[in-house]
């Protein structure tokens, strides 16, 4: 049963195997019509509503299993598609073993039984066929009204069913493929499929097929139509029994077949045993591989095939000699001409020359329409206007004296077309008619004015000309015109001019002889008219820089001003070379060089026409350039300015389409998209895709400038070839900068040696290898080789390229480069260190926390696939890729698809493939492919990463079954990996083994999005991470301190990062917070501290607080805050520091980092004084009380804090906040004391670690040995195996003046044998190199200046402060303050410096 049974979408086209046997008389052999590869069709009448409808009823054949992919392809593509030229689809049948498809019709049969007797199919009949089914090509190629393109794949006379009126229906949609529309002209990698005669050749070479194969297909049936013959003739000896076709769908088909048997018989290997469900077999750790795929139906001979045979007789000029000559009485020849050239068209070998489905039929639609005048008699001999045409003043009256040899007679002219005639007439306008014609003339070479010369004299030849002959108009524009023409046109000589040969004003006639330019202009062209042929972006530029090079002529060699520049005015040859036409609206260009335009009335067309000429009547050579400009989109874009989809939004047409498109950054958005065929077809077309985007970029940047609005904004036509040119330099020397060559490949994998072979694939073998950079460096990369001698994989091969280079991620491997030389076939890709996940399946080393990790890797990468509808169809843990960092990256794309994939079908029809184990049975068992394939793999690689199994193993089978199983007993952990089953914690496993087993539900509407799978990922690795990382980090008894915000807080790291920030406690004046190792730390709220009477404050709430209110002191002299608090939240046996949090009102007032307050203060009795005050944030700042070691739980502490300096904080008020305790970090017990004894020195950095060298002189340094003491400059030991360097002042003060600073003095206390003594200046100087071998490398060091105070000093009283001066554009200082102790003390200074 197929998934079309059950699918909700088909459901309303079910119909009951009764009803079928009922309407075809039980299958009766009197009511088959035809048979094919597929099965039998037989005609019958079908009860619907109360009416018996005519139907026609395909039957797969029962006895075979096959067929069962080309049944639901077919009924799922004709539901989605409705035109008039299609089969319409009534239901299908999918019951007790039979597939059926009802269509509906009333048939004559199919075209192939009618070709061969023109009596029974008339040329206007066929006529009428092909352009019916040109028409539902057009629609299913791409039609406005759905966003998918359809490839039909297999086009032939026989898929072609005609009605009773002989209206043609195509059907036979069984190998079709969808695309997306955007990806329409894109080549869909695919198996050969179709049938013998009627396959695109090219896909052998390209290994797939685009619509252009369609269209092969279709010139293969214009000249079966026209010959009256199949596409091949088989003979006798080789004709089945029970066709003459020879269906390449058949012979795969069979070959399936004997590849299956062949399986079947074989002993797999130890490591294929398994449990293998019915159907093909496929290798359990390999893609499977149904076809060994061949092209021997593309090579048959060339005599049994039609294609070859008309392409050989329309060249030959001999097709005639093929048409059965009742038939061939019957066309019209310029019917004839028009068909035939399509058909040959139809079948160029390049399919970018082929033409596109519009123009065909744009074509055929002519051809008919020619054939219909034949036939009803018309009168093809109407002589032109001009005869007719009211006389005007005769031209007898201008002076030719100088062009006699150009005049030609209007009796010869008259010969030329006879009389006029409407077959010799090419085109027609609102100025006149142009007729071909064989002509007379003087040699163009010589047409310019002649002197001296007789007119008899000079040389005459033959040849097609072109005669345009011009209408009379009442305003006499028709003979200023005519005027124009000859006076510009004989005096300019330009390759990309348009030559004059001659002109007649006889019998006041006005016609003008040019030489004849065999493509006609750009506007027939553009309108696909006159041609078959896709020009190339390279053949595009050239056809600009000709008319640039043109104009560049008229402007500056001949100050002429066109006037009228557009596509029909440009003119192609038979070298497509680009020729300017139409002078009639030319002016001669401002003589004087004072003047720089002409005012004239306007005149022009509409959609090319200068606005600011329209506006202003000035007329300059800038004019010229707008319309120029308008040209160039128009080539560029492969649409005419006027196209009804430009006029319909504005009447100026493409212009004002560009500049929209221009705003919006999206001009590239007009590129025709036959451009984007553009590619070479061997291998480059997945590199190359369309004009390259230097020559582009160049191209739409010059292009848009011709477009300005003002005449003074345009480029000189002189800058316009500069840029063109430019622009055709970058195409025709642009690389491939992803193409490596064979030699660099074998030189960096050493001819690909087995000491660098990596693993071996389906397809060929990896090795690694390193090439060398951009840089001149080395990268290690992988190389996968296509086995040379294997008929597999190019299609893989090509799959996998195209999809690298185009879906490019972080979780997708990456792509360096490829190799298609000398028949080798060879990716490069990103080398991943680590291997294949399924090598650390098992791996206990592989952790639970980086199991998940790379989980959401892989789910990223595939989420970032769907998103554009790439399936990749063989996700399993082989084709995961690690690299150092173990970054996984999703590989081996050789299967996958890019998919037409909509929310209106979410499927597409597809021969299953992938990895038993892996692949999953809703694909397997239906064809049908979706999104949900790859998930249900997913679901297997996630449950081998937790189970530490792959898919299968012989004791246990398939894991997804296994695993599928075992959740739904409840016993899943009983398969848990053991490495890692302790490591997991409990949500953590809920949460992933409950997506993993969502994502092997059997039925596909109840398994996630990878979106969905991605964030339930995340959520157990956030589990895990809170399990592992922050519960530890939190305080033992948190949930007790914080009961309600625990209970509010699912996650721990969201708690851990909400107690660092703090939270408020007691009444909102606690303030409990985590320092940086999980110590608690408090802050007391400035309420809960006590004021003396006499210390005057106000309550006052500060936005930047983390408490409601905050108290302001008005005087910092006389603070008066008595603090008496004991802190209960504090961690055990840590050190603490008591800090006052306090701001200035005027923070901007007061400098320095930090800030020297000289806080007074008292702890108990003692007086004592804290100096520096170092800022946080908000403009807070914090000046440190006192240190202490709690170990006990219920600590008071007391301060009386007295004032603060004026001198140094100026009248500023102040905000206090609270008191908070502060662990401190790297400090322990036992260096309290030592703390308390030295001077407290603070930073800036809030967060540095304060190091205080031991007081003790003796226990600082040792002598070191083999010292000069005349010069001992330093003194270096080593502790715990680091270097400790100690400068004497000799070697780092220095004087920097006149003034003398200081004086040497010797000193029997000292480790050196002088010191420094300063003198009464306040200011001395530091300068000292110290080289990286005198410290140990890697280590942070502190500066200190070692010192002591002379017996008169009685100490100091106000900080030092100490600039870089190594770095003088910083004016910031920073201060210490240095404190008197007793005479053996040494004070230092603290600078942290890095080696």
């Amino acid at each position: 049963m197929s998934f079309l049974f059950y699918h909700n979408q088909f459901a309303h086209l079910r119909i009951l195997l009764q009803e079928i046997l009922s309407a075809t008389n039980n299958f009766s052999s009197e009511n088959i019509c035809r048979q094919d590869g597929f099965g039998r069709a037989y005609k019958g009448q079908l009860l619907r509503s109360g009416e018996l409808i005519d139907i026609l009823a395909l039957r797969l054949d029962r006895e075979s299993d096959q067929g069962r992919i080309e049944f639901m392809t077919e009924v799922s593509m004709l539901s989605t598609l409705n035109h008039e030229n299609l089969v319409s689809v009534i239901g299908f049948c999918d019951d007790d073993n039979e597939q059926i498809i009802i269509y509906r019709h009333k048939s004559h049969g199919s075209l192939d039984e009618y070709l061969s007797e023109p009596r029974n199919l008339t040329w206007m009949q066929r006529l009428e066929i092909c352009v019916g089914v040109a028409r539902a090509l057009s629609y299913i190629h791409y039609d406005k009204g759905h966003d998918f393109s359809v490839i039909h794949g297999n086009i032939k006379s026989s898929k072609i069913l005609l009605e009773d009126n002989w209206k043609p229906k195509l059907f036979g949609f069984q190998l079709s493929m969808k695309n997306t529309a955007t990806r329409r002209h894109r080549l869909l990698l695919d198996d050969l499929k179709g049938t013998v005669g009627y396959i695109d050749p090219r896909y052998e070479k390209t290994g797939g097929v685009t619509y252009k194969s369609d269209v092969y297909s279709f010139g293969v049936v214009l000249f079966e139509v026209l010959c009256g013959r199949t596409a091949f003739n088989i003979p006798a000896e080789r004709c089945s029994a029970h066709s003459k076709e020879e269906s390449v769908a058949d012979e795969i088909l069979e070959h399936d077949q004997a590849v299956k048997q062949q399986y079947n018989n074989r002993m797999p290997e130890e490591d294929e045993i398994m449990e293998q469900p019915p159907g093909p077999v496929l290798d359990p750790l390999d893609m499977c591989t149904f076809i060994n795929r061949s092209y021997k139906h593309l090579h048959m001979p060339e005599g049994e095939l039609l294609a070859p045979l008309a392409i050989l007789h329309y060249e030959e000029r001999k097709l005639d000699s093929m048409i059965h000559p009742d038939l061939w009485k019957q066309t019209d020849p310029q019917s004839f001409n028009i068909f035939s050239e399509t058909a040959y068209y139809c079948l160029k070998e390049q399919r970018s020359e082929r033409p596109e489905i519009d123009q065909i039929v744009i074509r055929l639609e002519k051809a008919l329409n020619l054939q219909q005048r034949h036939e009803n008699r018309l009168t093809l001999n109407e002589r032109s206007d001009v005869a007719t045409e009211v006389e005007g003043p005769s031209t007898n009256h201008l002076e030719w004296e100088t062009l006699e040899h150009l005049k030609i007679g209007f009796h010869d002219i008259e010969l030329a077309t006879e009389n006029f005639s409407q077959t010799h007439c090419i085109g027609s306008g609102a100025y006149g008619k142009v007729y071909k014609a064989e002509l007379k003339h003087v040699d163009g070479q010589n047409s310019s004015k002649i002197e001296g010369k007789n007119v008899c004299d000079l040389p005459k030849i033959h040849s097609t000309v072109a005669i345009k002959c011009i209408f009379k108009r009442e305003d006499a524009q028709d003979e200023k015109g005519f005027c124009a023409e000859i006076k510009i046109l004989t005096s300019c000589k330009h390759p990309n001019i348009v030559s004059l040969l001659g002109f007649c004003d006889e019998k006041s006639q006005m016609i003008l002889v040019y030489e004849y330019v065999s493509r006609g202009s750009l506007d027939d062209y553009l309108r696909g008219i006159h041609n078959m042929i896709n020009l190339k972006w390279i053949q595009r530029l050239q056809m600009c820089l000709d008319i640039a090079e043109g104009l560049n002529y008229l402007h500056n060699q001949q100050s002429i001003i066109h006037r009228d520049i557009k596509s029909d005015n440009i003119l192609l040859d038979d070298n497509w070379v680009a020729k300017i036409a139409d002078f009639g609206l030319s002016k001669l260009g401002p003589i004087s060089e004072q003047v720089s335009y002409l005012e004239t009335n306007v005149a022009g067309t509409n959609v090319y026409l200068d606005p600011e000429y329209e506006k202003t009547h000035r007329l300059k050579k800038a004019s010229d350039i707008y319309s120029f400009g308008v040209v160039l989109f128009e080539i560029m874009s492969g649409t005419l300015a006027y196209d009804t989809k430009y006029m319909k939004e504005n009447d100026k047409g493409l212009a004002s389409f560009v500049r929209q498109h221009f705003q919006k950054g999206t001009l590239k958005d007009i590129l025709d998209p036959k451009l984007k065929e553009e590619f070479d077809e061997n291998i480059n077309f997945t590199l190359s895709k369309g004009p390259n985007k230097d020559s582009l970029d160049t191209f739409l940047d010059i292009a848009y400038q011709c477009l300005a609005e003002t005449q003074a904004q345009r480029p000189k036509i002189a800058t316009v070839i500069k840029e063109l040119k430019k622009a055709l330099y970058f195409q025709e020397n642009h690389t491939d900068n992803l193409k490596i060559s064979l030699e660099d490949i074998k030189l960096a994998t050493d001819h690909f040696s087995i000491h660098n072979f990596v693993a071996k694939g389906g397809f060929g073998a990896v090795y690694k290898g390193e090439v060398t950079n951009a840089n001149g460096g080395h990268t290690t990369v992988a190389v996968k080789r296509l086995d040379k001698d294997s008929s597999q994989g190019k299609t893989e091969f090509l799959t996998e390229l195209e999809i690298l280079l185009e879906y490019k991620h972080e979780n997708i491997i990456g792509l360096v480069g490829y190799c298609n030389e000398m028949g080798e076939s060879i990716i490069i890709y990103e080398y991943a260190s680590r291997g294949s996940l399924n090598k650390y399946v098992r791996d206990d080393g592989l952790t639970w926390m980086k199991r998940l990790q790379i989980c959401i890797d892989i789910v990223t990468g595939l989420d970032f696939l769907h998103e554009d509808a790439v399936i990749h169809r063989d996700i399993k843990s082989s084709n995961i890729l690690l690299n150092d960092e173990w970054k996984a990256k999703i590989a081996d794309f050789g299967i996958s698809l890019i998919t037409p994939i909509t929310k209106d079908m979410d499927f597409i029809i597809e021969a299953a493939a992938g990895t038993f184990g892996y692949l999953d049975p809703v694909y397997y068992h239906t064809g049908t492919l979706a999104r949900e394939s790859d998930v249900y793999s997913l679901g297997v690689v996630l449950f081998e990463m937790l189970c530490g199994r792959l898919a299968f193993q012989k004791d246990s089978g398939f894991l997804g079954v296994l695993a599928e199983r075992k959740c739904k007993e409840g016993k899943l952990d009983e398969i848990v990996f053991k490495g890692i089953k302790d490591q997991i914690a409990p949500k953590s496993f809920t949460t992933f083994q409950s997506i993993a087993f969502q994502c092997l539900q059997p039925k596909r509407e109840e398994r996630p999005t990878t979106g969905e799978v991605l964030r339930r990922i995340k959520q157990a690795l956030e589990f895990q991470e809170d399990y592992e990382i922050w519960e530890p980090k939190l305080p033992n008894d948190y949930k007790k301190i914080i009961p309600e915000m625990y209970n509010i807080t699912k996650r721990e790291k969201d708690l851990y990062d909400l107690l660092s920030k703090g939270v408020l406690l007691q009444e909102d004046q606690v303030l409990f917070s985590l320092g940086r190792n999980g110590e608690k730390n408090e802050m007391i709220s400035a309420k809960r501290l006590s004021y003396i009477k006499h210390c005057p404050h106000i309550w006052r709430s500060v936005l930047e607080s983390r408490f409601q209110v905050v108290a302001e002191v008005l005087d910092i002299l006389n603070l008066k805050i008595k603090i008496k608090t004991r802190a209960k939240l504090l961690s055990q046996d840590v050190v603490y520091g008591v800090y006052l949090v306090f701001k200035f009102s005027n923070p901007k007032a007061v400098l320095g980092k930090p800030l020297y307050v000289n806080l007074k203060y008292k702890i108990g009795r003692k007086s004592s004084h804290a100096y520096f005050a170092t800022w946080r944030d908000n403009d807070w700042m914090m000046i440190e009380l006192c240190r202490f070691f709690n170990n006990k739980t219920d600590t008071v502490h007391k301060f009386l804090l007295e004032s603060f300096s004026r001198y140094y904080c100026g009248d500023n008020t102040i905000f206090v906040e609270g008191v908070e305790f502060r662990a401190i970090d790297n400090v322990k017990h036992e260096d309290i004391q030592e703390l308390n004894e030295v001077q407290q020195i603070l930073k800036s950095d809030s967060n540095m670690d304060v190091l205080q060298l031991p007081t003790k002189h003796e226990e600082m340094v040792m002598r070191p040995k083999n010292i000069d003491n005349d010069e001992q400059l330093f003194w270096l030991r080593e502790v715990n195996g680091k270097k400790h360097l100690t400068l004497s002042a000799k070697a780092a003060l220095y004087d920097y003046s006149d003034v003398k600073l200081f004086k040497t003095k010797p000193s029997a206390q000292s480790r050196f044998q002088e010191v420094i003594e300063l003198l009464l200046q306040q200011i001395f100087r530091i300068n000292c190199k110290i080289t990286s071998q005198m410290l140990s490398p890697d280590t942070e060091y502190a500066c200190y200046l070692v010192f002591k105070l002379s017996d008169k000093c009685r100490g100091l009283h106000c900080p030092v402060k100490v600039r870089d001066l190594l770095h003088r554009n910083n004016k910031e200082m920073d201060g210490w303050r240095l404190r008197s102790g007793n005479s053996t003390s040494l004070k230092k200074l603290k600078i942290i410096v890095h080696v």
